[in-house]
């Protein structure tokens, strides 16, 4: 679990096993980008985050982004990581964890154009 607030565009892991979750649902550890801006003065029970997936939607729509495999060493170096603008949800704090990488655990922050580039697929999907 983190201690801390993350920012827009932290990539972390969120556990949706630990949330009992029961499909169609998620009901895996899966990669997340929080999309959430920190209220002052608010420590948030939940936290909303767009999840990323290794599997290709079936048909690319507006509010999927692609991030191609290898671009970041915290992600896929073989597959391609797909942005779906129309997942986005709210997990509890708790759920939250840093990634694991090389021995050592990161909270890596993307890059301002791709956050950018996955905010607009959300904005696409919720036709805003």
């Amino acid at each position: 679990m983190i201690t801390f607030i993350p920012k827009p565009g932290t990539v972390l892991v969120c556990d949706y096993v630990s949330l009992g979750f029961n499909e169609p649902l998620m009901t895996k550890a899966r990669r997340v980008v929080v999309t959430q801006r920190r209220v002052r003065g608010h420590w948030p029970s939940t936290i909303l985050v767009v999840h990323l997936s290794t599997t290709r939607p079936d048909l690319m729509r507006r509010w999927h982004h692609t991030i191609p495999a290898g671009r970041y060493a915290y992600l896929s170096a073989e597959k391609d990581i797909f942005v779906k603008g129309d997942m986005v949800g709210a997990v509890p704090i708790s759920a939250l964890d840093r990634l694991r990488l090389d021995g050592g655990w990161i909270a890596p922050r993307l890059p301002r154009e791709e956050y950018a580039a996955i905010q607009m697929a959300i904005r696409e999907a919720m036709a805003l």
